[in-house]
């Protein structure tokens, strides 16, 4: 009985600070389209993929400036902002990574309290959209349904790195074969994802049809 009221109470404690822990309001105010500067500059050389139907060349900066459109169709959406947004960005690269933790502690407790169906509902309907196939496979679809200027297509990508468990980020491909591979898991920072160009960060990425 006591075990599980202390469970019961990690359960109040972390839930709320999993989930509302993105308090960034100010931050994102401050944000727009015209004052965002942080983007990285797209390389001269980036690496292109087979790519028959290609039906445009595209200059650097035309790939930087599609780019920071695609970056900015996820970034002004409400559910998208709280999908990502979060205090726990103070921990680097490792924010997502940490943030997963917390997420799971309900979830867990939920389970060794015998409330399987509710650690189903928590898992897929509080847990899955924070964590990272649930945010890639949302930017994909925004920017999909963006239709930005030079930009073909956006997906989710998934890389399984042995003994860890499978990533997943979401790729766009350019209408003249290039790519890019953005993950705002690491970042939770929806105006700032790290973006992957260089062709020895693609490699092993691999798309995932569930998700697309």
């Amino acid at each position: 009985m006591a075990s599980a009221v202390f469970l019961a109470i990690i359960i109040v404690i972390a839930l709320p600070f999993a989930i509302a822990a993105h308090d960034v309001s100010q931050y994102q105010a401050a944000k727009s389209y015209e004052d965002a500067t942080s983007f990285p500059d797209t390389p001269i050389e980036s690496p292109v993929e087979d790519c028959s139907d290609c039906s445009k060349e595209m200059s650097p900066e035309e790939r930087n400036k599609a780019l920071n459109e695609a970056i900015f169709s996820t970034a002004r959406d409400d559910v998208f902002q709280s999908q990502v947004d979060s205090a726990f960005r103070i921990f680097g690269d490792y924010s997502g990574s940490i943030r997963n933790i917390v997420l799971s502690i309900p979830h867990g407790g939920m389970e060794k309290l015998g409330q399987d169906k509710m650690a189903e509902k928590y898992y897929n309907e509080v847990a899955t959209p924070m964590i990272c196939h649930g945010i890639a496979a949302k930017a994909a679809k925004l920017i999909n349904e963006s239709k930005i200027d030079g930009i073909k297509k956006a997906s989710v990508v998934t890389k399984h790195e042995p003994g860890q468990d499978a990533h997943y980020r979401t790729k766009i491909e350019y209408e003249d074969g290039s790519v890019a591979v953005l993950d705002w898991h690491e970042t939770l920072d929806s105006y700032d994802p790290n973006v992957y160009q260089k062709e020895e960060d693609l490699e092993g990425w691999e798309e995932d049809t569930s998700y697309n």
